[in-house]
């Protein structure tokens, strides 16, 4: 006959089956905490590899950053000297403008369109003139976009460069040079023009960098490190909005020397 189990069989087994899923629960819920102790050191690791690498490793780099959001500079702008004649009048002089210059610290890429339409500019040249100046005068350094901006050009930038429409965009005071009517001496009296690529691999402009206005033939040449200028720079500090709060210090630009034509050596040759 077959045997059932008695009251305290069933009763023992029940205690056995409850034992082992406590067990099984505890070993469980042990896993768990091993894991999440295991979780907890590897974040802590991981925080503390990061505070290092920001305050050890690459302090000097994030400060430098912090110090270039918080202080910004502007270029002034020196006029070349003047040419005179024989008798101390003035054949080219300078007349004040304005330039659009750019900001790579406040700079937006989608921007570049809506300010080559507005500007009647060239959206590859422009992109082109970004990628030279990166390049040689680095990512931060102003980069010049248009020369003698009209009265309507300068009022749509004074309306949109607030910090919530297009804040990389700067004016700056300017110098155009102004030669005599009529094309009078113009071969020898020259002109100037922004240096080339092809020129800054030169020896005589290898101390120029991309952006600066130079002689490109006659006197304007001949003489181009005299009559050249020494730029100056406006440092202020800005808030988190890019307002202007304090100024740090100026440098103001130094014009070129003026050029008398009685210096002239009459075997002189001009270059061409």
């Amino acid at each position: 006959m077959p045997q059932y189990p008695t009251a305290p069989d069933r009763e023992k087994d029940k205690e056995s089956e409850a034992f082992q899923v406590l067990r099984d629960d505890a070993t469980f819920a042990a896993t768990r905490i091993l894991f999440f102790q295991y979780f907890c050191v590897a974040v802590v690791l991981y925080l503390a590899f990061g505070y290092w690498n920001l305050q050890v490793r690459r302090g000097s780099y994030f400060a430098e950053l912090s110090e270039r959001n918080r202080i910004r500079s502007y270029p002034l702008l020196a006029p070349r000297g003047k040419i005179l004649d024989r008798e101390g009048r003035v054949l080219v002089d300078n007349s004040s403008t304005f330039s659009l210059m750019l900001s790579r610290e406040n700079f937006e890429p989608e921007q570049i369109k809506m300010i080559c339409t507005a500007l009647g500019l060239e959206y590859d040249e422009v992109t082109e003139r970004l990628r030279k100046f990166e390049k040689s005068r680095g990512r931060n350094a102003p980069i010049p976009i248009k020369e003698q901006l009209t009265q309507s050009e300068l009022a749509f930038v004074e309306s949109h460069r607030g910090r919530d429409l297009i804040p990389a965009l700067e004016i700056a005071q300017d110098h155009r040079r102004v030669y005599p009517q009529s094309g009078f001496s113009a071969h020898i009296l020259g002109y100037t023009g922004e240096v080339s690529e092809y020129e800054l691999d030169t020896a005589e402009f290898a101390r120029y960098k991309q952006g600066d206005m130079i002689g490109k033939a006659g006197l304007e040449r001949q003489y181009n490190d005299l009559l050249m200028g020494s730029d100056g720079e406006r440092r202020v500090v800005v808030d988190h909005l890019g307002n202007e709060r304090e100024l740090i210090d100026k440098k103001e630009p130094e014009a070129g020397r003026a050029f008398s034509s009685r210096s002239i050596s009459i075997s002189r040759r001009w270059p061409n």
